[in-house]
């Protein structure tokens, strides 16, 4: 059986999820911030005798299926379909490997998740640079910042999303800057009660090697201990594993990307 959920499915829901928290860390943000029903998110659920099989998340023009064992790929690959202007589709390895089979697509970025458990693992050399949490008026120099990074070529973003971001609190950036610009940042999103998910971690091309990019990430993950939440982070540069396990982070499993 296949449904739409409701708000009153949210407890049920969390507690499927639960099982493999840190792989649906954007679908827990997401649902405690923007609700279940809303114009530009909702989710779609597989059920076999009253109990998840699997869960896809639409949020505005991306989805994210989970499922912790077998499910009906053909089902979710049609519903995918039948969005308009869907750009991505992440979850899983081997869930995006089910669905690669039933959909056209440009490319797949394959990805690690990595997670940081506690301030004790970062180590205190990280956390020695002046780093800056960053305002709605940064949003000009963090979306140019942004433009010159080739690995965020498959997205786009805009001054005004990020204004908004930064503004709403739905995500925090802490940059470094050089010369009067902004040259390395690291940025958060599904933020929740427990966790948060770090994203847009960059360096301008002529300020690499300085070690900007750790540090920002470090700090930021510092902040969120601090207050009790758990940081998460995906990477497919082998480059920038070896940083962020310098740093303190560990790999937890495999997360894939679809670009459509």
């Amino acid at each position: 059986m296949f449904r739409k959920l409701r708000s009153s499915d949210k407890e049920k829901l969390f507690k499927y999820l639960e099982k493999e928290r840190a792989y649906n860390l954007f679908i827990f943000g997401d649902v405690e911030n923007y609700g279940m029903e809303t114009d530009f998110q909702e989710l779609w659920a597989e059920f076999e005798d009253d109990e998840y099989i699997a869960v896809l998340l639409r949020y505005k023009n991306f989805c994210i299926l989970y499922s912790d064992g077998n499910f009906n790929v053909k089902w979710f690959a049609d519903k995918i379909r039948s969005y308009k202007g869907i750009e991505g589709v992440s979850g899983k390895r081997e869930i995006i490997e089910a669905l690669s089979i039933l959909l056209d697509y440009k490319k797949i970025r394959h990805q690690y998740l990595s997670e940081l458990e506690g301030l004790e693992d970062i180590p205190e050399e990280f956390l020695k640079q002046e780093v800056s949490l960053a305002v709605p008026d940064d949003a000009v120099d963090l979306y140019e910042l942004e433009s010159k990074i080739k690995e965020f070529e498959d997205f786009s973003n805009s001054i005004e999303k990020i204004e908004e971001a930064l503004r709403s609190g739905r995500s925090k950036t802490y940059f470094i800057g050089d010369g009067g610009k902004i040259v390395s940042c690291a940025s958060t999103t599904a933020e929740t009660s427990s966790s948060v998910m770090v994203i847009g971690v960059c360096t301008h091309p002529d300020f690499r090697g300085k070690g900007y990019a750790s540090f920002c990430t470090a700090r930021l993950s510092y902040e969120f201990l601090k207050a009790g939440k758990r940081p998460c982070l995906f990477y497919d540069n082998p480059a920038a594993g070896k940083i962020y396990r310098r740093i303190g982070y560990k790999d937890i499993g495999k997360w894939d990307l679809i670009v459509l």
